[in-house]
């Protein structure tokens, strides 16, 4: 399992699909883990999931509903 300094790197050189992946991996381990949400979220907004988007940021607002980011 990546770390989530490597995925983000990752995120970085825009392998949007191989981010997705890795933070599914993550996130079994890590399902409060809110940068992990906010990454996937964005993840599946460069790869034009819009709905699946929204659903990662509701889930960083269920985690830590103070988190306005």
């Amino acid at each position: 399992m990546l770390t989530l300094k490597d995925i983000q790197k990752l995120f970085d050189n825009a392998e949007y699909e191989k981010v997705e992946q890795e933070l599914r991996v993550f996130l079994k381990d890590n399902p409060q883990n809110v940068e992990a949400w906010l990454l996937m979220g964005y993840t599946h907004y460069y790869l034009d999931d819009d709905q699946k988007a929204l659903t990662c940021y509701r889930r960083v607002l269920e985690i830590d509903p103070k988190n306005a980011d």
